[in-house]
């Protein structure tokens, strides 16, 4: 659950830094940079105040789904199982929406529509392994995993830049958030079949 509430947390963080001026996190990477003695402009404090943010914006949900389990734990248990989807779906979710909000266009519209293909095979391959209806070994799940998570974060941050600046936190994130889903789909699965 943790995992789940880092990846939406960084997902809606680099949202709203790539669609809009982010004037808190702008004003926390000039504090951080006085701080820590560096330009103003400086990219640490940027990445800092982003980190910054993002925790607590995980915390802020983490919280809120604590509540949620005390409130009705059904309800949260449904959540869990759901969970993984939306680890899957939140940095897809958050490239549409920055492309559609900052109106950037793309190599055409069959571009758009092989995004659009990956996304809905993801998600049938999501709900095919939750509710147990296609088994595919560990390995190829993994792998799977591996090659969604890289390709959208190729998708932001472009050939090479993925692999050595801290942008690689992002598709990290959704693949161990997507990973720690599956493997608790499948331990939820291998109880039940026990009792």
């Amino acid at each position: 659950m943790i995992l789940l509430c880092l990846n939406v947390a960084f997902a809606l963080i680099l949202k709203q830094s790539l669609t809009s001026s982010f004037f808190l996190e702008m004003g926390l990477q000039y504090r951080i940079n006085a701080y820590l003695h560096l330009h103003p402009h400086n990219t640490t404090g940027g990445y800092l105040a982003t980190l910054g943010l993002a925790l607590g914006l995980a915390l802020c949900i983490f919280l809120g789904l604590q509540l949620l389990r005390y409130v009705s734990p059904p309800l949260m248990n449904e959540f869990l199982r759901l969970g993984g989807v939306l680890s899957l779906l939140a940095l897809p979710a958050c490239w549409f929406y920055v492309f559609r909000a900052t109106e950037r266009r793309m190599d055409g519209i069959e571009s758009r529509a092989w995004l659009m293909v990956e996304v809905g095979i993801v998600t049938v391959l999501a709900f095919l392994h939750l509710f147990a209806s296609w088994r595919i070994p560990s390995w190829v799940g993994v792998v799977f995993l591996i090659l969604h998570n890289w390709f959208w974060g190729w998708q932001f941050f472009g050939r090479g830049a993925i692999l050595y600046t801290p942008a690689l936190i992002f598709p990290l994130l959704g693949f161990c958030s997507s990973l720690a889903w599956a493997i608790y789909v499948a331990h939820e699965r291998q109880v039940l079949n026990e009792l």
